[in-house]
């Protein structure tokens, strides 16, 4: 439903699925000719509100992460999606990643990034990894709703 109604107003990608390890044409619908929108797969792990956030009195809040555990879990996931030929999208908010040592844990990584974009690391924006996706003519993923169960909606 959603992906339909995102094509329909001339949204080009979604990142809301989180279920792969790489972009695909993700199909509205299971007919040949359906629309289609880039589905750019993210990840919690690789959000930054699932590692800095916290909110007193909110249960859906966790501990606050040293940015150095998060540096190394993020740099880690890197290395491995660049090893496998994956899609790393991070996730990040000004107020949480951009406190002093959270900025500078970042730096690391991004000059980590530098370092593999010269083993062939493409370092990208959604909207341009989505154009790059396009272009490929991949085919349409199609996911069929599951199936009420009998009563379920009933009250």
């Amino acid at each position: 439903m959603t992906p339909g109604l995102l094509a329909r107003h001339g949204f080009r990608y979604d990142s809301s699925l989180m279920d792969a390890d790489r972009p695909y044409q993700l199909a509205v619908g299971p007919e040949a000719d359906a629309a289609r929108i880039v589905e750019i797969p993210i990840h919690w792990g690789l959000d930054d509100w699932e590692q800095y956030a916290y909110i007193p009195d909110e249960e859906r809040t966790g501990h606050i992460e040293n940015p150095r555990k998060v540096r190394e879990m993020w740099g880690a996931e890197l290395r491995a999606s660049c090893a496998e030929h994956g899609c790393c999208v991070f996730t990040m908010h000004p107020f949480l990643s951009g406190r002093p040592s959270r900025a500078a844990a970042l730096a690391e990584l991004l000059d980590e990034m530098l370092t593999l974009r010269d083993a062939g690391l493409w370092i990208a924006d959604v909207r341009t990894i989505a154009a790059h996706i396009e272009k490929l003519e991949l085919p349409g993923v199609h996911h069929s709703p599951p199936e009420v169960p009998a009563g379920w909606l009933s009250r």
